[in-house]
């Protein structure tokens, strides 16, 4: 059985967890109340698979978003509206790994 307890300290906040989590609902579940307490909000309103990431960059009036595939058998990933994927060349509203790879989108 899962357990976590969260402490005050200074500023901030400690968080410590100890589980066995095969399905890792548990340390998703903690990882959002953490973030959302920290006020963190994700760059992109989607749902990533396990094994991706995205990260933005924002420069003079534009936002690149860069998503990265871990997984060796792939991963799809529905976007939030359309992007112009920068390395392909062509608007995309949604992505498709065959294996690791990395995508670079611009809005």
């Amino acid at each position: 059985m899962p357990a976590a307890t969260v402490n005050n300290y200074g500023e901030g906040k400690a968080y410590y967890m100890a589980f066995r989590d095969k399905k890792k609902d548990f340390i998703r579940e903690l990882t959002a109340l953490a973030l959302d307490d920290a006020g963190v909000a994700p760059c992109m309103n989607v749902s990533l698979p396990d094994g991706t990431t995205v990260h933005v960059r924002e420069g003079e009036g534009v936002k690149y978003y860069f998503v990265e595939c871990y997984n060796a058998n792939g991963a799809e990933i529905a976007l939030d509206g359309e992007y112009y994927e920068m390395l392909e060349g062509k608007n995309v509203t949604k992505l498709t790994f065959k294996g690791e790879g990395i995508a670079v989108l611009k809005k």
